[in-house]
């Protein structure tokens, strides 16, 4: 069965665990056959296959004149994906619920995501590079009093109420 997405593949992985399943796959050109047999109960961390599967960027050309519109698509999905990360860790904190933690990272996490998308393409450090440039700009306006989002707050309620603050 011929697929064409990535939720395609697991949904038809999904339908088989415990069988034996021939997969062909098709890389350069070229065909490879491989015999594989999903695992209904996977280790911890692991999925069926034992791989991770997930959606495939396609690159894109467009001429001089749309490359800055679709740019400002791309940013502006970027960041409404941010700051549906952010709301939802606000929603779940009064609960203990899960937060953010596992989705953040420091330096040594942002140099390990830079080496594995080196590893993938190198082309795509121009676009990890503006990610990282978009995520670092909308965390430095929140409205916390070490940040400059902070300094902006107490700007803004300083003109509100027209006195200094």
């Amino acid at each position: 069965n011929p697929v064409s997405s990535a939720q395609d593949f697991q949904n038809g992985i999904k339908s088989h665990l415990d069988q034996s399943l021939v997969l062909t796959i098709v890389r350069d050109g070229s065909e490879q056959t491989l015999s594989v047999k999903p695992r209904s109960a996977p280790p911890v961390g692991q999925g069926a296959l034992g791989v991770v599967i997930g959606p495939v960027l396609e690159k894109k050309s467009f001429n001089w004149y749309e490359a800055p519109v679709e740019a400002t698509k791309f940013s502006v999905g970027y960041l409404g994906q941010v700051l549906g990360v952010l709301g939802q860790a606000i929603i779940n904190l009064p609960t203990g619920g899960n937060g953010i933690g596992d989705k953040l990272s420091g330096p040594v996490g942002v140099a390990y995501t830079t080496y594995k998308v080196v590893q993938a393409d190198p082309g795509n450090i121009v676009v990890l590079a503006a990610l990282l440039s978009l995520s670092l700009a909308l965390m430095n306006v929140l409205p916390i009093p070490a940040l400059d989002g902070g300094r902006l707050a107490f700007v803004l309620i300083s003109a509100l109420v027209r006195r200094d603050f």
